[in-house]
Formats: structure tokens, sequence, C-alpha cells
């Protein structure tokens, strides 16, 4: 995720929602994880591409770390300072800089100490900073001293927030700038009088636990200009305001990288994100399954040959009946009954042939177009690919709907549920985890240690149902939040499980216009009480939890923001796990969907 070029002389900002590995990220620069992976070097198995990769972006080179990262973790230690209202929001606000700015330096100093494997606080008469917190007057201070003004800082603050009495002002440490970040550049710090090898870097984590006023202070400081100390931030994506949410595109600035996790995995990543949760789940088997050289993959059975060779009669049946007795399909008919597959293959491919004559006949009613179908024309049809695809997998899930057969199942379609998030996909599959645990005793004397695809279905509709329960107390607004998803969700099947399957493999999401998106920015920015300004509150909240996406689109010579589902929610719905199929909507929709009203969507749909 990380650029290889000048990583060290930006600000860096890392957005995601809950479990997307915000966290994870900053901790791989801490001296702990550094000085492993360079001691274990390029020829490990475990951290070998790790090793490569920060090699190349300056972390390490061959004699060791070059840079000592301090995780400051702000989650719940300086909003209690936001509720002192007797006190005016300027003295607050400095009191909160004073406070991490002494706790900065004191990270900052641990580090180093655990980057040269010294011990704090028993080593720090050995640590100083050139110039320090008292610079006009002492050419050095001491990692005691650094120590001593911090505990100090801390004293009073906790004095002042547990006094009953009103608030002694002077009481409060105050200054109007992080001065750590000057402080600390290269060359400053000195172990034993010598300045120290590895850089400093300041990563603030859970910036999005600051009251409000106290991140908007932060990030413009940060923001406003370079320091010799590069600082990361990482926080959830809740921290953004609506209006911030509601946005597709981010304006680039040179001076600052920003990730968004669960967005970095989305498009052309999507494979590698299922290889990286892939070998999560390689990992967290080996924990409980002692299987040499066998993988999570091989241990989901990814087909029901049983089921699927139960219904293919009625399949055969089906797909025949649907041609109408029309001789122009004869040729189609003729060669998908003789073609030699699986039972799976078999009954996909005639289910994906009525969703083509489905859409030959309504062709036909347009175009009054008789001609025969011949083998040559269903194959220069089968040669787009994409649309292809797009058509079996749609016919696999209305088989599914249709005759009670497995579709959330494998590898595969688990890293798909998990919305490109790494949290979300170890909640979705502990069930499964689990259960090829407890088989695993017996089976693994006869070397089948295997989990049937309707079972996995079973294990995942259970952890979707858990996740939509959790709503009730995860978020704000979980009513509205749910009706809302529950309008778009049955809106979405509604418009997938059309005979000709004109959004195959079936639509996932819904759009705005990108002016009535810009007209909720507008709302949420204004903070008024009126119904968009609910409405983009309600998106701004399901956007924070990565319950939806929101992704631009160009469409019929208009712009679009469209809003797709949480993967996890398909299995809700019935849906495909595919990303491209949307259909237009608009404000009024939604706040009638997020109002549990879907009166106008069932006379629309009526209407087409």
């Amino acid at each position: 995720m990380l650029p290889e070029d000048e990583l060290w002389d930006r600000r860096v900002i890392v957005r995601s929602s809950p479990g997307g590995g915000k966290t994870t990220l900053l901790r791989v620069f801490t001296p702990g994880p550094l000085r492993i992976v360079h001691r274990n070097g390029g020829s490990d198995d475990q951290t070998g591409d790790l090793y490569r990769g920060l090699l190349r972006r300056g972390a390490l080179d061959r004699e060791g770390p070059t840079i000592a990262a301090a995780l400051i973790p702000l989650a719940g230690k300086y909003s209690p300072l936001d509720q002192l209202d007797s006190v005016d929001e300027g003295t607050r606000l400095r009191a909160f800089l004073a406070l991490l700015n002494a706790r900065i330096l004191l990270g900052a100093l641990r580090a180093q100490l655990h980057m040269a494997a010294l011990r704090f606080p028993d080593d720090l008469e050995r640590i100083g900073i050139r110039g320090g917190l008292e610079a006009s007057q002492r050419d050095r201070i001491t990692g005691l001293e650094v120590l001593a003004s911090a505990t100090d800082l801390e004293s009073r603050v906790a004095r002042v927030l547990s006094s009953l009495r009103a608030p002694d002002e002077e009481m409060l440490p105050a200054i109007d700038e992080l001065l750590c970040l000057n402080e600390l550049g290269k060359d400053q710090i000195l172990i034993d009088g010598k300045p120290v090898r590895s850089r400093c870097v300041i990563m603030l984590d859970d910036v999005h636990r600051l009251s409000a006023s106290q991140r908007r202070l932060l990030m413009e400081i940060l923001l406003a200009e370079r320091t010799p100390t590069p600082v990361w931030i990482a926080e959830r994506r809740e921290a953004l305001t609506p209006d911030e949410l509601l946005a597709t595109g981010a304006k680039e600035d040179r001076d600052v990288v920003t990730i968004d996790i669960e967005r970095y995995w989305r498009g052309a990543r999507r494979k590698a994100f299922r290889r990286l949760v892939g070998g999560v789940a390689n990992r967290r088997m080996s924990l409980s399954i002692n299987t040499p050289g066998s993988s999570f993959a091989a241990m989901l059975d990814d087909s029901d040959e049983e089921g699927w060779a139960e219904v293919l009669p009625k399949v055969e049946a089906s797909m025949i009946e649907s041609s109408e007795g029309r001789k122009e399909f004869a040729s189609w008919v003729e060669a998908q009954l003789s073609k030699e597959a699986t039972a799976r293959e078999r009954a996909v491919g005639m289910r994906s042939l009525q969703i083509r004559v489905a859409r030959e006949l309504t062709a036909q009613q347009l175009t009054m177009d008789v001609f025969v179908r011949d083998e040559q024309a269903l194959a220069s049809l089968e040669e787009r690919r994409r649309e292809a695809s797009n058509i079996r997998e749609a016919a696999e899930l209305f088989l599914s709907r249709e005759y009670e057969l497995p579709f959330y199942f494998g590898e595969s379609r688990l890293a798909e549920l998990s919305s490109a998030n790494v949290d979300q996909f170890l909640d979705l599959g502990g069930d499964l985890f689990e259960e090829l645990a407890g088989i695993s005793g017996a089976a693994l004397l006869s070397g089948n240690v295997t989990l049937s695809a309707r079972r996995q279905e079973e294990i995942l509709q259970r952890a979707v149902r858990a996740m939509w329960k959790q709503l009730g107390s995860s978020v704000e607004g979980a009513a509205r939040v749910r009706a809302l998803l529950d309008g778009i969700g049955n809106y979405c099947a509604e418009r997938s499980y059309l005979p000709n399957a004109p959004y195959a493999p079936s639509v996932t999401g819904v759009a705005l216009r990108r002016s009535e998106a810009e007209q909720l920015q507008e709302a949420a920015a204004a903070g008024t009480t009126g119904w968009r300004s609910q409405l983009a509150r309600t998106i701004g909240t399901l956007l924070a939890h990565n319950l939806i996406t929101v992704q631009a689109s160009e469409a019929k010579g208009q712009h679009w923001a469209v809003f797709y589902l949480n993967r996890a929610w398909c299995v809700r719905f019935g849906l495909a796990l595919g990303y491209g199929g949307w259909q237009p909507s608009d404000v009024e929709e939604l706040w009638a969907w997020a109002e549990g009203n879907t009166v106008r969507t069932q006379g629309r749909l009526e209407g087409t």
C-alpha cells in the first residue's frame, strides 16, 4: 500500500473501518517487529517478502533498521479535556497539545531505547535530546528529565479533571504547537552522547477517538507544514464528517500519502486481497489442525455434486420448456444436452442457456427478428468472456434459489464476502475454522479434512445473521441504518432475478446522480435537521462502518455516485458477489427506505 519513494519525508494518513488493519500496518515499523524482520533476513519463509518490502521503502538497510517508530495510542486519553466546560476552548486545546507533546517525546525515547536493546525506564539516563524542552537554556535534556516533565504534566491534568471545584486554568499546561516534531529530527537524539542511527517516526493511532475540535486542530497543525520528524496518522473512517464520507474522490497532495485500506483492496487488487486472507487462513488453521501440506482452501469442498445431480433432470426440463418449442433455438438446446461435464457444470450451462433464450425472446419482441440461432451464433456470444462469465454466475445464483442449492462456499467466495476487511474475514470464517478443527481428529486418520459446500453456507448464513443483529448496538441510528440497508438490498434482489438477468450476475448497489450526492454533502456540511441532512448522516454512518461503499461511475453520459452493499449483506439478500451491477435511484427513494417505506419502489417496479 505504501509508496517506495520519499515515504519518510511525507505525512501518511491511514484510514479504514474497524478491523481493516490500521494498527497492524503501523506496528510493522516499530522497533520490535523491525528488529525481528532484520534478524531473520530475506531467506525466512514467514518474513522474507516483508523484509524486501521494508528494504525498498528505506525502513531497513543491510545493517539494520533505519527508523524507530513510536506508536502513540490516542484512545480515551485526551477527549476528557474537552469536557471542561468552564474552561475556554483555546485553553483546553493548548492543554491537549502540551500533553500530547510530552507523550510523543517520551514515546520517541522509549522507541529508541528499544531499538538499542536498552530498557525503559531503567536506561533513561543514557538517552537525551539536543536542546530538548528548554532549548533556550540547555544544550541537552536527559530522558529522565523528559519523564519527570511528562509525569508532572499528567499529574496536573489529572488533578484538574478529578477536581470537584471549578478548574484552575493555571494548573493546565499550555503550548500552541507540537514543538517535539522539531526536537526529534535527525541527530537530535543521543545515546551515551552519540547520535542514534534510526530516524524517529511518530505514529498516532486511534485519532478518531479525539474530540472533534482536538482532531481538527491536530490535522491542521500536522498538514500545515513539513517538520524534520515524519508523522503518521491512523484513524477509523468514522472520524470523517458525513460530507467527507460522501465524497467519491479526494484531492491529491504530494506532501501527504492517504491510504484507505478497504478501498485499496477493491477493483484490480481483489485477487491480491484473496491471496492475503488465504495466507491468514492457512496460518490460522495451522494453530489448530496438524495437517502438513494442507491448505484452508483444500479443506473447503467446492461442489455439491450429489445435490446438482439430483436436480439436473428438472433443470433440463425447465431449459427445454423455456425455449417454448421454438425451432430457432433447437440447435442451442441440442448442443447443451450433448455436452459432457459434471452435474454442476451441466446444470449451470442449461440455466445459462435459459437466460440467453429469455434475452433473445425479449430482443425478438423489439425487432421482430425470427432468424434461426445456430451453434456458431451461440459460440460468438460465448466469446464475450466477461458477459458469459457473468451469465454463468447469475445462472448458478438462480439455481441456488430455485432448488435450495448452496452458493456461498469456498475460499474465493469467503474472501469476497469479507468486503476487503481482514477482521470481517476472520469473523465470517471463525466458525468454519472451529468446525474444521472439531472434525479433524477422526478425519486425520484418513487424511480427509473437508467441510461440505452446504455446511459452509449454513455457517456463513449464521455468521451474517449475527453481524446483522450486532448492528443494533454497534452503530448510531441503528433502526434507520437497518431500514436503509433492507431497502437497498430488497430492491437489488428484485432487479437481479428478472428472467433475462439483464444485470448479470446481479445488482448489488444503487446510484445517485453526482448532483444529488453533492446536495447531500452540502446538507451534511450545513448540519441542518432536515431530511436530507438526516439521510446524509445515515449514509455517512453506513460508509464509516464499511456497511456500504461509494464509487464514482459514468454511464449514459452522466456522472454517478454508486453505493454498493457490503458483500456480507449479499448473503442476506441472495445476491451474487461481483461489482458493476447497479441501478439508479434518487434521494427521495433512499429516504423512503430509511423510513421503512417501500411502496414507491414497488410501484416503480410494476411499471418497468
